[in-house]
């Protein structure tokens, strides 16, 4: 079992595991907002309704605000607070681009299989992830007793309708 585990920690290592959406900034940090709300209250609710912009014309007005009150803001909360805009703009900018969203659509259903797999195949090693190599691939592998298997879980994974070509590692052991 000890090989097992080894062989298919070795294959799950060279395979991106993480969330992407967990890197992605999408809102103003708590503490920056605290620090507006004690500097500036007189902006406070105006740039707060705008901590979470959810499209380019919000992240527009927010960049406005922040710079028709540059002087009422202070020069250190208004480079915090533009540092984090470029931040989310940026993000945001990946996010709505062709690549961002094929990785995102690539993350949801990863996520969604490895929901299943816990109860579907609760003592199999099976990795889901996306190449480090190719971040907009899709990767299935682990560790299986026969081909069988292997093509079992193949037509399973195929059957969920994966949103690219998947490329399958099985390994038997």
């Amino acid at each position: 079992m000890t090989d097992k585990l080894q062989i298919f920690e070795i294959e799950k290592a060279a395979t991106i595991q993480y969330d992407v959406k967990e890197l992605l900034k999408s809102s103003l940090s708590a503490d920056v907002l605290q620090a507006v709300d004690s500097t500036v209250p007189l902006l406070s609710q105006q740039i707060s309704s705008l901590s979470h912009p959810e499209s380019y014309a919000e992240l527009k007005e927010l960049r406005r605000l922040l710079k028709n009150n540059c002087d009422l803001i202070g020069e250190e909360l208004y480079a915090e607070l533009d540092a984090e805009v470029k931040e989310i703009t940026d993000d945001f900018r990946w996010k709505n681009s062709r690549k961002g969203r094929l990785i995102l659509q690539i993350e949801k259903w990863i996520t969604t299989e490895r929901e299943k797999i816990k109860t579907d195949f609760p003592d199999t090693l099976i990795y889901i992830g996306r190449s480090l190599v190719m971040p907009e691939s899709l990767i299935i592998g682990g560790c299986v007793d026969s081909e069988t298997t292997a093509k079992a879980l193949e037509r399973y994974f195929n059957d969920d309708n994966p949103p690219i070509p998947v490329d399958y590692k099985f390994v038997i052991v």
